[in-house]
Formats: C-alpha cells, structure tokens, sequence
C-alpha cells in the first residue's frame, strides 16, 4: 500500500493512503492473471486427452496438439 504524507495544521505530517481503486487494480489483475492461466491449464489438459480422430476434425495433428499440451500454464 502506497503512502503519502501531507501537512495540516502546525505542519504535523499525517498519513494519507491511497483511494480503494489504486489498491484494488493490481488485485483485480492479478485474480484475472490467474482465470487465466487456469483456463489455460485445463484447456491443454483437455487437449492431451482428445483422440487423434476428434484433432483431426480440429485439423490438429497429434505432435502438435502434445507440444501445446506440454507447455507450462504460465505461456502463451
């Protein structure tokens, strides 16, 4: 949480924080960030468990449909 200090009278400093939307941005972004990766991990989950005629019907050969499976949840 970001501080700031202003002065109010006889020049005593005094806390200030920041308005709620400053500190709930970066959590928001952060709960989406990981919606996301989640969403990511299943899908490929999904992905490894598909037969090769359901990938061919996406048009999707099986090296490649492994390779995206493999990957760590965190990439694109």
């Amino acid at each position: 949480m970001s501080r700031t200090y202003t002065t109010v009278r006889y020049g005593q400093p005094t806390l200030s924080y920041r308005p709620l939307n400053a500190i709930l941005g970066p959590v928001l972004r952060i709960a989406s960030l990981l919606n996301v990766w989640e969403k990511r991990m299943v899908e490929r989950q999904n992905l490894a468990e598909m037969d090769d005629r359901i990938l061919r019907d996406m048009g999707i050969d099986r090296m490649s449909a492994t390779q995206e499976a493999e990957k760590p949840f965190w990439r694109n």
